[in-house]
């Protein structure tokens, strides 16, 4: 007579062994926490050196605020049918003789367009102006006639109606400074 075999002899135990690790690979597969929603995809790299440059410049006085943020929505509206780039920079009012120095730091940028809201930004256009009369500035929220300076300031009714016009035409392609 032969012996028996190794399964033979624990066949309840292999069969138990196997039940058993099939039931713990079951459950954790059914109780793996979920990771939550997916992130979104990545945004895929664009060039954007041939784009124009729409600048917003705003004074952080309370007065400007509701002009400040009806021209960052037509701005932004607007050049997101354009291919520009937007970029805003705030001007502390309490240095209003320094206002020239910080749009001058949008000028060093390449800024197509520079649209000016406040007073206390108002006060640096003349200066640079003067030095390029070829730089283009919108004032919003400023003085009617600021003197010294060949900047478009612009009535509160005629707002959207005139950003949209200049926005579109310095998102042509063909213009830079």
């Amino acid at each position: 007579m032969k012996a028996p075999t190794f399964l033979a002899r624990h066949r309840w135990n292999v069969l138990a062994l196997a039940a058993g690790c099939a039931a713990t690979v079951a459950v954790t597969v059914l109780v793996w926490p979920d990771d939550g929603p997916k992130p979104p995809p990545l945004v895929p790299a664009m060039d954007y050196s041939g784009r124009a440059r729409l600048c917003l410049a705003f004074d952080d006085d309370d007065r400007s605020r509701t002009t400040t943020a009806t021209a960052r929505d037509v701005l932004h509206a607007t050049a997101n049918s354009q291919t520009t780039n937007i970029q805003e920079l705030a001007i502390p009012v309490s240095a209003p003789k320094e206002a020239s120095s910080y749009l001058a730091g949008l000028v060093a940028q390449h800024c197509n367009l520079i649209i000016a809201v406040g007073p206390v930004t108002a006060n640096g256009v003349p200066a640079l102006t003067a030095a390029d009369p070829t730089l283009r500035f919108v004032l919003l929220d400023s003085p009617s006639k600021v003197p010294g300076s060949t900047a478009t300031v612009v009535d509160p009714q005629d707002l959207t109606k005139v950003l949209t016009e200049q926005i579109t035409a310095v998102s042509s392609p063909a213009l830079s400074h």
